[in-house]
């Protein structure tokens, strides 16, 4: 038996222009992702289709009952040899929190009536949602998450009645209960439910016959597993990859070491499968020049091992299941919304000469590989267990303790950025300009900064600042863990300084020297140094690799900065390096070493090596709901709602928008009827146009702006929405999805189905197979909410967009 699989219809309401518009489209693609994913999982093709093979079609002989003139059959309608036509499966195979709509056949024919019909679902691995009302065959109203049975009006002969619903993993309407079906038993990602039609079937002579069919429905879920490590994680946001402490209480001088206590968490962002292992695998490195002695890994159902010639540590947490195939013990050690977190903590000793010779900050940076396993559908066509992406990043721990009251000084490299970011960043702007062929192509630029203190005590005549020997010159740090040194590639071309005078005074000096040669570039007197400024700083005739600055006497209870200009040498960089391997340059390591005299005929005493580090990223673009007026629509009546979606221009890293494109996803509970106005608060930026389509059961709209040059500007959206009146009362999100085509880092590599929705816990789901002609997101979008906003892009790649879903909520009249 076939179904004809007509295109649904689209009704749109399209402004002059969009046609053209939509050209634009086909750019590039920017994946967000907290860290650069290599997918190594072997996915077998359409295991789903194959396994929707194995449940056989519906005959005629399925149809039939203990009465000749009653016929009743279960079944799912698939397209399973791609003609165009569904054929009526005996059974589904989706993946979990996917759907599949069940359909019953009850038809009374040649004479007589049905009466006292029931239809029981016995649910073992699925929910029947269904939103029946009571008609000519129904009794009553079953609009329900999980419908258990269907009580039947007296069937009449000529009847033939169509009932249908969704088959789910559970009630889709919250993140904690979308796989209730399944639970936590492993058994149920495969397994037989049955559908039972009881009833009489009373002849016109009046012969009674009994009707108890039962009949089996196999539903399989399957799904795969995502590893990532986070930037944060959890409601408080707790610090994952830039963790700091201070240096109280990790000496054991007992023992002669020093041990370092933080901790390793990575996260699994699908939650659609039970986890069956969660794995970390990393490297320990030296503290100058000393090998850790033992590492200690702990935490609920770890094990670990270490490898203390090469630094080599892995660890896992394993699940522990009953003989009945239910978890009872889980594979992770907490969550919040969409996302389930594992926690290693790591205690690491080295020896105590380690620690005395880190005068200043320490730092450890381990690089770390990620990957989770998850229980699947047991079946052949499938991978059980599913073995997730390898997650790969670097984990950075630092260690604070001060320099005393007698003088202190610091290293800042970058600009720091509080939104999106949170952090120190230096842009990769220029560079992606080079890669891409840009018409106009220049040289990114970042500074270093270095601070000095002085104390209430003590005298300090004289104070050289300059690189270590240890760490000559800035370098990359890259996603594997290993530095490169950026010698090649960055040099010092000037310098400015803030508050000289109050530190070195009215008579003091500064002397700038190439510390490669020795050579004075320059001496700067009071006079020079306050007026050497940000807006006017000192240019060098010839880029410096290396300087070293050296003063006179500091004045105590005093302080000051010099800030080094430096820029890097992008066409060398892009021209040395391929795509892929500027990608894996994550950060930007800078570093400081300072040599005092506490009296003038003293010898130079050597303090504390400072470190710093700037995320080297490329620019985000950010968009986001503002405001949803009112936030509250009553499913018994239309209501006019105003939408704000504001885009921020906030500083350095971030592009303003231009020529953007703005996709607002409507829950299924909102029938989006009517667009009154869309309006822009900048003239400099025209509504191009507008479209209003449904796509697999939510509406969406659809803007498309116009400007000449970049801009930031607020949209409002007037319309009229109507709720589906058979909902019940729920709180619903509306998405949020936008491109923006001043904010694109790659050319001539897009793939149509990566895009990603990032909920609102800070956690990714593939949007797959999404049309990209009708929701026109061809390639170049990113998606990224404000909360998880300094969970930026560690990897490299290009955030084109930040989102925030909007609550709106839908009461129940």
């Amino acid at each position: 038996m076939k179904i004809n699989l007509n295109s649904k219809s689209k009704r749109k309401i399209i402004l002059s222009g969009l046609s053209a518009a939509v050209v634009i489209l086909i750019v590039a693609i920017s994946i967000f992702s907290v860290v650069k994913i290599k997918n190594e999982n072997k996915q077998k093709a359409n295991p789903e289709l194959a396994r929707a093979m194995t449940y056989g079609e519906l005959t005629e002989k399925d149809e039939e009952t203990q009465s000749e003139h009653v016929r009743f059959s279960s079944y799912f309608a698939r397209d399973l040899n791609g003609d165009g036509y569904a054929e009526k499966v005996k059974g589904t195979c989706k993946e979990v929190e996917g759907e599949d709509t069940l359909y019953m056949s009850l038809n009374v024919l040649g004479n007589g009536h049905l009466e006292n019909g029931k239809i029981k679902i016995e649910s073992n691995n699925m929910y029947f949602k269904t939103a029946l009302v009571d008609d000519e065959t129904i009794s009553g109203n079953y609009i329900s998450e999980n419908t258990k049975e269907i009580n039947l009006k007296q069937v009449n002969v000529g009847t033939q009645k169509l009932i249908f619903g969704q088959v789910r993993s559970g009630d889709y309407r919250y993140i904690s209960t979308k796989r209730d079906a399944i639970g936590k038993d492993t058994n149920k990602y495969s397994g037989m439910n049955k559908i039972i039609l009881t009833g009489t079937h009373v002849a016109e002579d009046g012969t009674r016959t009994e009707i108890n069919k039962e009949i089996e429905l196999p539903v399989d879920w399957y799904s795969s597993t995502k590893a990532e490590i986070p930037y944060t994680y959890g409601l408080n946001r707790e610090k994952n990859k830039y963790q700091n402490y201070n240096t109280e209480s990790i000496v054991d001088k007992k023992n002669q070491e020093v041990n370092l206590e933080f901790k390793i968490v990575t996260q699994e962002s699908n939650n659609k499968l039970l986890l069956q292992k969660s794995n970390i695998e990393g490297t320990i490195p030296e503290l100058n020049g000393y090998k850790a002695t033992k590492v200690e890994i702990t935490g609920e159902n770890v094990k670990y091992t270490y490898d203390e010639e090469t630094g080599k540590f892995t660890a896992y947490r394993e699940a522990q299941i009953g003989e009945d195939g239910v978890v009872t013990k889980e594979a992770y050690t907490s969550s919040f919304n969409n996302a389930r977190y594992s926690e290693f903590k790591l205690k690491v000793t080295y020896p105590l000469a380690a620690y005395n010779e880190a005068v200043g900050t320490i730092v450890l940076n381990i690089p770390v590989e990620a990957t989770f396993e998850g229980y699947n559908n047991p079946n052949e066509e499938f991978n059980n267990p599913y073995v997730s992406n390898v997650a790969e990043d670097v984990i950075s721990i630092t260690y604070e303790r001060g320099g005393g009251d007698v003088f202190d000084y610091d290293v800042k490299v970058g600009q720091y950025v509080s939104y999106p970011y949170d952090t120190y960043v230096i842009s990769k702007e220029k560079a992606v300009d080079w890669y891409n062929d840009a018409e106009y192509k220049y040289e990114d630029r970042y500074e270093v900064n270095w601070s000095l203190s002085r104390g209430n005590s003590g005298t300090v005549s004289n104070i050289i600042l300059s690189e270590p020997e240890a760490n000559y010159g800035d370098a990359f740090l890259k996603t594997d863990g290993t530095y490169e040194n950026m010698e090649s590639y960055s040099e010092s071309i000037g310098i400015y300084f803030t508050n000289a005078g109050a530190m070195l005074g009215e008579n003091g000096w500064i002397k700038v020297y190439n510390d490669e040669t020795d050579e004075l570039i320059h001496e700067f007197t009071a006079e020079e140094y306050e007026t050497c400024t940000e807006d006017s700083p000192y240019y060098y005739k010839e880029p410096v690799s290396h300087i070293r600055i050296e003063t006179s006497e500091a004045n105590k209870s005093s302080s000051f900065k010099v800030v080094h200009i430096k820029q890097i040498d992008d066409k060398k960089l892009t021209t040395d390096k391929t795509r892929d391997e500027f990608d894996k340059l994550s950060k930007i390591y800078s570093y400081l070493n300072g040599k005092i005299k506490y009296e003038v005929n003293d010898d130079y005493t050597t303090l504390a090596t400072d470190t710093a580090f700037a995320n080297y990223d490329e620019p985000v673009s950010i968009a986001r709901i503002t405001g949803v007026t009112p936030n509250t629509v009553s499913t018994q009546e239309t209501t006019n709602v105003k939408i704000t979606i504001g885009t921020d221009n906030l500083g350095y890293n971030v592009k303003e928008w231009q020529n953007g494109i703005f996709l607002l996803k409507f829950p299924e509970e909102i029938i989006l009827t009517e667009v009154n106005d869309v309006r822009i608060n900048n003239g400099n930026v025209s509504v191009l146009g507008y479209d209003i389509y449904e796509e697999g059961g939510n509406y969406y709209l659809k803007i498309l702006t116009e400007n000449n040059s970049p801009e930031t500007f607020t949209i409002t959206i007037d319309a009229q929405i109507t709720p589906d009146p058979r909902k019940p009362s729920s709180n619903k999100n509306i998405e949020l999805y936008a491109y923006n085509e001043n904010c694109n880092n790659y050319k001539d590599n897009y793939k149509a189905n990566d895009v990603y929705d990032i909920n609102s816990d800070g956690n990714t789901k593939d949007l797959v197979n999404y049309d990209k002609e009708s929701i026109a997101l061809v390639g170049p979008t990113s998606l990224i909410t404000t909360e998880i906003a300094s969970d930026y892009n560690d990897a490299g790649d290009e955030i084109s967009t930040i989102i925030a879903p909007q609550v709106a909520e839908i009461e129940k009249s």
